[in-house]
């Protein structure tokens, strides 16, 4: 028998995942070539529609259903992109302002359940697109009402080959879905601070490479949005914004130099696009940093194939550089300035989320374990010099090694302990450690400490 190791599988997993993906991206653009064979379908619908597919893949990744309701919603965040991709060259405060908003919104979702929640998954997207798509072609080519028109129509074939592509590949057979967010303590929960914090950020970006870049603010907006989104408290977003900062650099360089000789509207440009995409989809599972670097990579391949602003290459690489670093730094200076967010509160958060699927056994204990997993890096990080993050290792670590209980009186305890800690999480007890049994001392430890 032949014994495949978490690493070997996580690959695997990755590796379905991204070609899933691509396949998507891929069915998504011929068939929008397609129609503008036979229809006046402005370019930019094609980039709208490969941009989608590629972000959506990764939307279900992360749980998200591609259904009917799905499709009905990016049909009308399509339309509504448009138009702000419209505003953009005509009332240029009230496109951006709309664009920032766009971007932002859906995190604010996130404080309610059901429809809400699951349209506030894809809210971005749309206006992900025009952020990464280049000016010249939202600009230059198709009339306003072929625009208008054909949005919505990019959108639901990138929701259609993502739905199709997802049930072929039995893609989504892992994922579990997210319950409904419980009520915050705080005058300003998670969410909304999060929310906050991208809105302030994005516009400060926005602002700033508007003034210092003109046409060319994208690079600044768009880096403020890799260090911001995802945001698992300050720790962790300081943790996150180095890697992705140092991963779009080195993405921005490489494809700006490695198109420097190319001319515009090269074919081999985009093979080099499409082949970026795809490791960057493998690697992001091992670090966000893979997902920066080809996010920005992309960006520049773009621009090296529809043109460029008349720049020599070295301007090229010093305006887009300086943008990546300036919007790293906006978006980490909003996460950790405004209405901050501690990695603790995070932390005892998704604990009190394992432990009450623990309690209930209602079958989301492994997708709650996973939600806590995701703050490992930044707790190793922390580790190194402070004795806090060691503890909330220690509980993760404690939780990964729960023996299987097969007796009734042993899982009677076990359970009853659960709660007692549960209740202490919110002062309505206070056990001592010597009071629990042994395997959940190490969670008691890191919520008190």
């Amino acid at each position: 028998m032949v014994v495949v190791s978490p690493t070997t599988q996580s690959f695997r997993s990755a590796l379905v995942r991204a070609s899933a993906t691509m396949v998507a991206v891929l069915g998504s653009l011929g068939t929008t070539m397609l129609l503008r064979e036979i229809a006046p379908v402005p370019i930019q619908v094609s980039v709208l529609a490969v941009v989608l597919s590629l972000m959506l893949g990764n939307s279900v990744a992360r749980g998200l259903h591609v259904g009917l309701e799905a499709a009905l919603e990016m049909v009308l965040l399509s339309l509504a992109a448009a138009g702000v991709a419209w505003l953009l060259f005509h009332q240029q405060t009230l496109g951006e302002s709309l664009l920032v908003i766009g971007l932002s919104i859906g995190i604010l979702a996130r404080r309610y359940g059901g429809l809400v929640r699951r349209a506030g998954r894809i809210v971005a997207l749309p206006f992900l697109a025009i952020l990464v798509t280049p000016v010249p072609v939202v600009a230059g080519v198709g009339s306003t009402r072929d625009l208008l028109v054909w949005s919505p129509v990019g959108g639901l074939i990138a929701v259609l080959w993502t739905a199709v592509v997802t049930r072929l590949a039995r893609h989504d057979q892992d994922l579990v879905s997210e319950g409904a967010p419980r009520p915050s303590r705080r005058k300003v929960d998670v969410p909304t601070r999060m929310a906050l914090q991208m809105l302030v950020g994005l516009g400060v970006a926005m602002a700033a490479g508007r003034l210092l870049f003109d046409e060319r603010w994208a690079w600044c907006v768009l880096s403020a949005f890799i260090v911001a989104s995802g945001n698992r408290g300050r720790g962790d977003v300081a943790h996150k914004a180095v890697q992705r900062g140092i991963g779009a650099a080195v993405g921005t360089v490489a494809a700006t130099v490695g198109t420097l000789h190319v001319p515009a509207g090269h074919r081999s440009t985009l093979v080099v696009l499409f082949a970026v995409m795809a490791v960057a989809l493998v690697l992001r599972a091992w670090s966000y940093v893979f997902w920066a670097a080809g996010m920005t990579a992309m960006l520049s391949l773009l621009h090296a194939y529809y043109g460029t602003f008349g720049q020599t290459g070295a301007e090229q690489l010093r305006e887009r550089l300086i943008g990546v670093a300036l919007g790293s730094t906006i978006g980490l200076a909003s996460a950790w300035l405004v209405l901050p967010v501690r990695t603790r509160e995070v932390f005892r958060g998704r604990m009190a989320e394992a432990l009450r699927a623990l309690t209930d056994d209602d079958g989301t204990f492994p997708a709650a374990l996973a939600a806590l997993d995701q703050l490992v890096p930044t707790l190793k990080a922390g580790a190194r010099h402070h004795s806090r993050p060691r503890r909330q290792l220690a509980a993760v670590r404690a939780l990964h090694d729960l023996p299987e209980l097969s007796d009734e009186t042993a899982q009677r305890v076990r359970r009853r302990d659960v709660v007692r800690i549960r209740r202490s999480m919110v002062g309505k007890d206070a056990p001592e450690p010597e009071e629990l049994v042994a395997e959940l001392r190490p969670v008691h430890a890191a919520l008190i400490g």
